[in-house]
């Protein structure tokens, strides 16, 4: 079969041949087409030839039947691209319907109906040759005949040698008064010293019997209980003969008892007698080799599209399938070979029924002579699908940028394979086609926010674009991995009450000048003021200074800020009319757009050039994809930044990973993720508005300050996935961020992030008809966050119970005792959730964590000692055993990041206080909706051990948030008194504050003083005006805000409560 399925290429060949080769010089041109008539000729010839050598076949017609139409498979990867010799109509027609109808227009209807007509062809042709060449009486015997499992039978026979000259039917008396041959006497079988003759006398029919020795008995002597005749002759000690070899069957163990047979009473008889020694009986399964080859074969395919898109196609995929053939057919040769020499060769470890027969024994020099058309066919199939060592593919690209149509063939793999790689005409060759992706421009545009990050913060930032800057001078800009970038850098609220920059900007200025990177241009602008710098490598960072009084802060808004600023002034005015994917006519700019990327960032990010190449490389592979994420690691230091480095990673191995394989992440996070820009002013469902006007829109409900203010990141995500983007994470593009390091800073971050990722898995949950119509989400992605919703809504409760369970085996005390101890600090932390302020619950929570982690440590003492008393599977040390052993796996398999494991003892004693208070806390302050983290400017922390442990452990976090508070009364109180002393100087001259605030602050600056071009600063006003002109809500309003923040806040809570009080009590 391997030496024949090298025959199977007619088709490609033919259509290989008809390619127009112009691109190579004249006589090049006429050697290859020269090799490609030879191939045509070599694969009809050989059809031929194999029909002619199946004469032992019942049909041999059939033969080249098979090959003839096999070929037919993979017309479409051999088409000639532009031009053709001859027939170029009907290549023209062919390569129409080839790209027009299965490639990019319905190309899943198009796969699935051809599968389904392939079956049916299949089984009628099935029936029909079976009913007509009757390989058997009836075609449902192909069925009845066939079970899942059959019985193997496997009996083993020994030819004894030859008997002692004893006469077989004599009398009793005359045998018992035998003199040369005695009675029960042993005659050893000189043939096999494992067996003995022994004469046996008895009344009806004296005569011999054979014995067999079991096991490793192979010789026998005197001491036995049987006197050797003639000891000395066969019956030596074990290394003096060689025994255990038989000379019939080598290598086929003896019996497990001793086996005794009669010798046949008739002297004709014994010609060719022989004695059963073995019937083993086993079952067999056909399907499971069945199973095997559909395994094996999915496999090779998955590793070879796997070679493509990590670009190591020629080691990969290139080298194995053309020389795969090459190394079996002497492996199987050698394993045939074997297998004629001893039937019992391989009986070990390998079932008698192999479902593959041998011939008779060929050395592999007479096999090839035998086959020699082989050779030639084998070289003939290497040429034609020689352009699989020179074509290359993208990185990451898609499988039909590989192979042609989405299918193979397990029943020949390696041609399935070979003869499906895309190869089109060589004078356009595919590889520009591929490439041209790559020739575009790829323009990286890095925004990053900021407001009160601390000056190691800033320079994480400032460094990763320093590496940034090296990067672009290693790499042509022709090269694929290149990319244009320049960082924007906003901040928020950047100048203070005289109108001077704050401190923080004034901290980012220093940094700069100390890597000496100087201010080359200021400008005023409508939101405030941009400065400008340009790196050692032309790489251009801005810094957008945003004054409150001017435009909205805040990240939200500093998101749609930049993104309408590269979106154009176009965007900005037709924002309202948008629908679907038509929103450019013209095709340069939607291509431009298409391949320019927002790189959206944190302040403290730290990344590595490379990380944008792997984010890139996903943009790339699929048009329909908006956003990509990378792995994101905490920085900090203390048990809290442990909890979050070991759930980061988790969340990362685990959840991303799972939502990634299901379809589409539903969070791309704002510190380090890649959007694409034309993803949000277009939607690829015709009667929606892009994502971005959505994005637009102002906070006047609770809804849009939960879902929209608090997570806008997560919110922007839900958007794209609604109009039919696509979002995926790539795990090998690492970024690094800052994290929580207080206590009260990381609840309140939680206390944003929980109930905006609640409100945003509802928004999807509600529309999941809409995404299953149109293919955004699939049913087993909407169960999945079904189940994950569920098992934030009741986690207090099911953590309730586990701690009664825990305190229950620790403490020896009963359920209702355990139950009630656990009850009361629940019932204490509501109370206080109710009555007191954020701070207050923070610091009820310090404590009543620090006291959970001592009993949870308790408890895995507990659990230890019950496994070491001998009870390893009892429920609670079962389900510990589980979810530890669970987290081991998955971190075995990342062992870059095995070391995250350590924090799971932080994890592990965090988890009443994260998952049981922490979801109490968010619903009860539903209706806070500040920022709660960098409130305030950052101090220094020490680096004591002492003031480390004091930092952890602040019962005082509180000041924080009445000092802020007091900041901003103080900074309302001063804009005041300004607005009231302007008024009353009326001799002044008139002039506009705030332009005179920003006179002052460029004079203090270095770098020349520059005006913003009139469009620019026209897309500034209309933005403002449009979307970013600062709310001036009236007291009214906020009031009546707020209490309907109250109102749900109330709704939620009481209901949360419920369902987990019904759910304790329940399982309880």
């Amino acid at each position: 079969m391997s030496v024949i399925l090298s025959s199977v290429c007619f088709i490609p060949a033919v259509f290989k041949t008809c390619s127009d080769r112009q691109k190579a010089g004249h006589g090049k041109t006429f050697l290859l087409k020269a090799m490609d008539v030879l191939c045509v000729l070599i694969q009809i010839g050989s059809i031929g030839l194999w029909t002619l050598y199946s004469d032992n076949h019942a049909h041999p017609w059939s033969v080249s039947v098979g090959l003839l139409l096999t070929s037919f498979g993979w017309w479409e990867a051999y088409l000639p691209y532009d031009n053709a010799i001859i027939f170029q109509s009907f290549f023209d027609f062919l390569r129409e319907v080839r790209d027009k109808s299965l490639h990019r227009l319905v190309q899943h209807v198009v796969n699935c109906i051809v599968s389904l007509w392939k079956i049916i062809l299949t089984l009628t042709m099935f029936f029909v040759l079976t009913a007509a060449l009757k390989p058997v009486p009836n075609v449902w015997d192909l069925f009845s005949n066939t079970h899942w499992s059959y019985i193997d039978s496997e009996t083993t026979v020994v030819t004894p040698g030859k008997p002692p000259a004893i006469l077989i039917n004599e009398s009793l008396p005359s045998c018992l008064a035998g003199t040369k041959f005695v009675p029960y006497l042993a005659y050893p079988d000189k043939s096999d010293c494992s067996g003995f003759w022994l004469r046996v006398c008895v009344q009806d029919a004296p005569t011999l019997t054979y014995n067999l020795c079991p096991g490793d008995f192979e010789f026998f002597d005197s001491k036995n209980s049987l006197t050797c005749y003639n000891e000395g002759t066969c019956c030596q000690a074990a290394e003096l003969v060689e025994c255990g070899a038989r000379q019939h069957y080598q290598n086929c163990p003896n019996p497990e008892h001793d086996i005794q047979e009669k010798f046949p009473s008739n002297p004709d008889a014994y010609t060719g007698w022989q004695m059963p020694v073995f019937l083993v009986e086993q079952n067999v399964y056909p399907f499971l080799a069945l199973l095997i080859q559909i395994i094996s074969t999915f496999a090779a395919y998955q590793l070879s599209y796997f070679a493509f898109e990590t670009r190591i196609e020629i080691s990969g995929f290139a080298i194995p399938m053309t020389l795969s053939t090459l190394i079996l057919i002497p492996a199987l040769a050698l394993v045939c070979n074997n297998e004629v020499s001893d039937n019992c060769y391989y009986d070990e470890f390998l079932s008698a029924s192999r479902f593959f027969s041998c011939s008779d024994y060929m050395s592999l020099f007479d096999l090839l002579k035998k086959n020699w058309i082989f050779i030639l066919t084998f070289l003939s199939q290497a040429w034609i699908s020689s352009h699989i060592w020179t074509k290359r593919t993208l990185r990451l690209a898609k499988k039909e940028l590989i192979f042609d149509t989405p299918f193979y063939d397990s029943l020949m793999i390696e041609q399935s394979l070979l003869l499906n790689r895309r190869m089109d005409d060589e004078k356009t060759d595919q590889d520009e086609i591929l490439m041209e992706t790559v020739k575009r421009e790829v323009t990286v545009i890095g925004c990053a926010t900021m407001w009160h990050e601390t000056e190691s913060e800033m320079s994480d930032l400032l460094d990763s674009l320093l590496r940034i800057d090296a990067y672009a001078e290693k790499l042509d800009r022709t090269h694929e991995d290149f990319f244009d970038f320049e960082l924007n850098i906003f901040f928020d609220d950047a100048f203070d009450a005289d109108g001077n920059p704050n401190a923080f900007v004034i901290q980012l200025l220093k940094l700069l000048e100390v890597r000496h990177i100087d201010l080359k241009e200021k400008t005023i602008t409508p939101y405030g003021g941009k400065l400008k710098w340009i790196l050692s490598n032309n790489t251009v960072l801005l810094c957008h200074l945003k004054d409150r009084t001017k435009i909205k802060i805040k990240k939200r808004w500093s998101q749609l800020m930049y993104f309408l600023y590269f979106l154009g002034e176009q965007a900005v005015e037709n924002l309202e009319e948008i629908r679907g994917k038509n929103y450019y006519s013209n095709e340069t700019i939607r291509v431009k757009n298409s391949n320019t990327f927002i790189l959206a960032l944190d302040g403290d990010v730290t990344f590595e050039p490379n990380s944008i190449v792997k984010l890139i490389d996903l943009m790339k592979k699929d048009d329909k994809t908006g956003a990509v994420c990378g792995r994101i690691h905490p920085k900090g230091a203390g048990l809290i930044s442990m909890y979050q480095k070991f759930e980061y990673a988790v969340g990362h191995w685990l959840q991303k990973t799972t939502e990634d394989v299901l379809g589409n992440v539903l969070c791309s996070p704002g510190c380090f993720s890649l959007y694409r820009l034309s993803a949000l002013i277009e939607s690829q469902i015709s009667f929606m508005k892009p994502a971005l006007k959505d994005f637009t829109k102002a906070t006047a409900s609770p809804m849009d300050c939960i879902q929209h203010d608090q997570g806008e990141d997560r919110w922007l995500c839900t958007m794209l996935i609604e109009r039919g983007w696509n979002i995926e994470y790539s795990a090998v593009s690492d970024a690094y961020t800052v994290c929580p390091e207080s206590f009260s800073e990381f609840y309140h971050q939680r206390r944003r992030w929980t109930p905006s990722t609640v409100a945003n898995l509802l928004e999807l949950l509600s529309l999941w008809r809409s995404l299953l119509r149109h293919g955004n989400l699939s049913i087993f992605h909407i169960l999945y966050q079904i189940l994950m919703l569920a098992g934030t809504v009741i986690g207090p409760g099911s953590i309730f119970i586990l701690l009664v369970g825990g305190f229950q085996l620790t403490l020896d005390v009963s359920y209702w005792t355990s139950f009630i101890f656990n009850l009361i600090p629940i019932i204490m932390f509501i109370v206080v959730s109710l009555l007191a302020s954020p701070s207050s619950q923070i610091l009820c929570a310090k404590v009543l964590s620090l006291i959970y982690g001592l009993f949870m440590i308790a408890i895995v003492f507990a659990l230890l000692f019950s496994v070491w008393d001998g009870c390893p599977w009892a429920p609670s040390t079962v389900s510990l055993e589980l979810t530890a052993g669970a987290f081991i796996i998955v971190g075995l398999l990342h062992p870059l990041e095995l070391h995250y494991l350590l924090y799971g003892v932080v994890y592990y004693a965090t988890v009443p206080c994260m998952y049981m208070l922490l979801p109490f806390f968010c619903v009860f302050n539903l209706d806070d909706v500040s920022w709660g983290t960098r409130e305030t400017a950052q101090v220094a922390k020490k680096n004591s051990v002492i003031e480390r442990l004091r930092y952890i452990f602040n019962p005082a976090d509180e000041i924080d948030e009445l000092s802020q508070k007091l900041t901003e009364k103080m900074d309302s109180l001063e804009k005041t008194i300004e607005k009231l002393s302007s008024k009353d100087d009326g001799d002044q001259e008139i002039i506009d504050e705030a332009d005179a605030g920003l006179s002052n602050w460029t004079q203090a600056l270095q770098g020349e003083l520059t005006i913003l071009d009139s469009k620019e600063e026209l897309l500034f006003e209309n933005m403002i005006e449009k979307y970013l002109k600062p709310e001036q809500l009236d007291k009214k309003t906020k009031e009546l805000l707020k209490e309907k923040l109250e109102i749900l806040k109330n709704e939620v809570s009481l209901m949360f409560l419920f369902i987990n009080a019904a759910w304790a009590v329940g399982i309880f």
